[in-house]
């Protein structure tokens, strides 16, 4: 688990997006056999999409206002564009998610998308036969152990605007 946190905090510490969530600092002098002492500190979010999600699935108020003035619905919307940008820089760096839902895309405080948990994140180079992710939003070739690249992302990110659209989760 040391070793993944420090995999992490490698990818993020290359990564300037403003629809990722920053590094600010990580501990990397703790023990590497033990999960004592490490730790990485990020950007503190407000709230995640599967909260929102949550939200609407009980109120299905989606005209309903937030606090900065906008709807639900403008926000999942314009939200949708920031992963959109955000997958594209880390495609472009050769860098796959591998993990991506709505429980891994969060809200800073001025309601901007930000992507995050790149605990599984990998250079394409090193993603290939791994299988990696959350089950209900992992591509068929990657549940086949087939390989795992940036196509895998787009997979996952047509699951979740399916989600966004319909309010459904994937498979269910």
């Amino acid at each position: 688990i040391a070793a993944d946190l420090a995999l992490e905090a490698a990818i993020l510490g290359t990564l300037q997006h403003k629809n990722i969530i920053t590094i600010h600092g990580s501990n990397s002098r703790a023990d590497p056999k033990s999960i004592q002492g490490h730790f990485i500190v990020l950007d503190l979010l407000e709230e995640t999409l599967e909260q929102q999600f949550d939200k609407l699935r009980k109120s299905n108020h989606i005209f309903s206002k937030l606090t900065s003035g906008q709807s639900i619905l403008e926000r999942l919307l314009s939200s949708t564009n920031g992963i959109c940008e955000a997958l594209n820089y880390l495609h472009q760096k050769g860098i796959v998610h591998r993990d991506l839902k709505p429980g891994n895309i969060g809200f800073d405080n001025k309601g901007i998308v930000k992507l995050f948990d790149f605990g599984l994140a990998r250079h394409e180079k090193d993603s290939n036969l791994t299988i990696a992710g959350s089950l209900r939003y992992m591509s068929p070739e990657t549940i086949m152990a087939k390989g795992c690249d940036q196509r895998s992302d787009v997979y996952s990110f047509g699951l979740l605007l399916y989600e966004t659209v319909t309010l459904s989760k994937p498979y269910n």
